[in-house]
């Protein structure tokens, strides 16, 4: 076999990614003939058919879909390279960028990211709070170094770490019926409940716990972030659950009550997660060492 030739790997994964070769061309500002000759020269070299050629658009071959793993690979190595060697030219300096779902980015991640910039200050730092499974597409993806979310994510290129633990409680506003007393799950039934959206991750570890009482909470309406959920609950719209660390300043200040209901026990792990084929660098590694004393 010829020896690699980068560039013609790296205009295929354009192509790729692009989902063709006019495209990729206009991405790259190279012609359209000189893509499609080089992906072709490519393919000869490998001996293998790499794309298949529909219309104005291409698709992979099962042999285009693993070089293509491969290529991500080799690229996202290189592109640590490239930071590893600007982190060592600036001695403590660096680029971190991290992401969260809802709950960690705005109850775990501030605290976190405040510590280390104090440890760091020359570091720049860029966090983004989205949900789960836009944590784990862009980590994927290449376009995120970290990510920090409340749900074990089962994927073979992820590598996912607790460190921590959160707990769900169940809140009432303090003019609900329920408020000021023990409940049992036969209480719940029935009741209307604040939820989460679907997908997130403080609703799933909050309906598992419910469902493993007995308990299939009846909800009436989904919101998109927590303090929505709350403001829905304070107003006697409904029952909710939420990471305790959300709810502090609300039962402080008595807007909020916690339910006694020691039957109710939900736990989840906070996680993080990384691309299992990059390379760790220096800031990287110290951002994890700091999430160890969180």
């Amino acid at each position: 076999m010829n020896e690699l030739n980068f560039h013609w790997l790296e205009l295929f994964r354009e192509v790729a990614r692009a989902g063709g070769v006019s495209a990729a061309a206009a991405r790259l500002a190279i012609s359209q003939p000189s893509v499609s000759a080089q992906v072709r020269a490519f393919e000869r070299s490998l001996g293998l058919p790499l794309l298949e050629r529909r219309g104005r658009g291409v698709r992979l071959t099962d042999q285009g879909r693993r070089v293509l793993a491969y290529a991500d690979r080799i690229f996202t190595l290189a592109e640590d390279l490239q930071r590893e060697a600007a982190d060592l030219r600036a001695g403590t300096a660096g680029r971190l960028v991290v992401g969260a779902s809802t709950t960690v980015g705005e109850y775990v991640l501030p605290a976190v990211l405040g510590q280390f910039h104090q440890e760091w200050p020359a570091v720049e730092i860029l966090a983004q709070v989205a949900n789960s499974a836009t944590v784990e597409a862009r980590l994927l993806a290449g376009e995120w170094d970290l990510g920090l979310v409340g749900e074990p994510l089962e994927h073979p290129h992820l590598v996912a770490t607790r460190f921590a633990t959160d707990s769900i409680v169940l809140l009432a506003a303090p003019e609900h019926r329920l408020a000021g007393r023990r409940i049992e799950p036969r209480d719940l039934r029935g009741e209307a409940f604040v939820s989460r959206e679907p997908g997130s991750a403080t609703r799933k570890a909050a309906e598992r716990a419910l469902e493993a009482a007995g308990v299939a909470p009846r909800v009436v309406m989904e919101l998109g972030s927590n303090d929505a959920v709350k403001r829905a609950v304070a107003a006697g719209l409904g029952l909710a659950a939420l990471s305790s660390r959300a709810v502090v300043p609300e039962v402080q200040a008595g807007w909020l009550v916690l339910l006694d209901a020691p039957w109710f026990r939900c736990a989840r792990p906070l996680v993080l997660l990384r691309h299992r084929d990059r390379l760790l660098s220096r800031v990287e590694q110290a951002f994890i060492a700091l999430l160890g004393r969180v």
